[in-house]
């Protein structure tokens, strides 16, 4: 992640017991890009954020989309 110039948008579930959700917010933080989002949703297991929060889910997609086409 040190070397990452392209934008990049994490979403993890917080209640993520595969992968720690921590992982995607250290990962975030040691993101070198200038363009960078987390996302994270609470009640959400392991890759199902978009079904436990689709309009967050949507909402961020929309906003992180957005702002790199500019």
């Amino acid at each position: 992640m040190r070397n990452c110039r392209i934008p990049v948008l994490f979403i993890h579930g917080e209640d993520d017991c595969f992968v720690p959700c921590d992982m995607s917010r250290e990962n975030c933080s040691l993101c070198a890009s200038e363009k960078k989002r987390l996302l994270t949703v609470p009640g959400a297991a392991h890759g199902i954020s978009y079904m436990v929060d689709k309009a967050a889910y949507l909402k961020e997609l929309d906003s992180f989309l957005e702002s790199i086409s500019q």
